[in-house]
């Protein structure tokens, strides 16, 4: 006979069991074989990236204090997008060479928060650290999509995904660009409640094999609910 549980706790354990399946997700079940195939996984040292690479992606930056990359870029723009859009750009040739070929983004649930001000790219008139983040991930969604219109007809596909709340060093500049309060909140809560890397590749592992997505392209995709 299984446990009663009392109706005072019900709703806490409810919402237990709906956020913990909102935000682990599940395994891909994809037995799908790249042999013959070139996958190149960019932040494959820790984290996603890292768990991708051992399962066949990308290790970012969120929440820096304001700083410029070599190249006078917003650091958090250079190096969650416009690392990425170069080294697609540079390999795109090679990479319709190799068709039928993925290219896959991972982006973040934190676009919606996004927005992107051309006139001022790199947010100098008004930089907030957060809202640098969700302009970065809106920046993949918008580059997945409009190469997939580039390169219709050519056997590359595109995708862009959302991982999941996923515990990895993402956040390791909140202490210093907001309070020590918010770093350690945000520490405490992802060890706990967090996807841990290895789930949270799950949906970039799905977009890079997944067979009945080989006549999708330019789509957002995120991790599937489970209980």
């Amino acid at each position: 006979m299984g446990a009663v549980i009392p109706n005072v706790l019900q709703p806490a354990v409810g919402f237990y069991v709906y956020f913990r399946g909102f935000v682990h997700g599940r395994k891909c079940q994809s037995d799908a074989k790249l042999k013959g195939k070139t996958v190149i996984i960019t932040g494959a040292n820790t984290g996603i990236g890292k768990e991708t690479a051992l399962d066949l992606a990308s290790r970012g930056l969120a929440g820096c204090n304001w700083s410029e990359t070599e190249d006078g870029f917003e650091t958090q723009f250079g190096v969650n997008h416009l690392g990425h859009f170069l080294l697609t750009n540079l390999l795109l040739d090679r990479i319709k060479e190799s068709a039928p070929a993925r290219i896959v983004n991972v982006s973040s649930i934190a676009h919606i928060f996004g927005s992107i001000d051309f006139n001022d790219i790199n947010l100098k008139r008004s930089y907030n650290p957060v809202s640098a983040y969700c302009r970065s991930k809106l920046a993949n969604i918008l580059f997945t999509r409009e190469l997939a219109k580039r390169l219709e007809g050519t056997g590359v596909n595109t995708y862009c995904l959302h991982p999941g709340a996923v515990h990895t060093n993402l956040g390791q500049h909140l202490d210093s660009s907001m309070t020590s309060f918010i770093g350690r909140l945000y520490e405490s809560v992802s060890r706990v409640f967090f996807k841990s890397p290895y789930k949270g590749a799950q949906t970039t592992i799905y977009c890079a094999v997944e067979e009945t997505l080989a006549f999708e392209s330019g789509y957002y995709y995120r991790y599937v609910f489970y209980f």
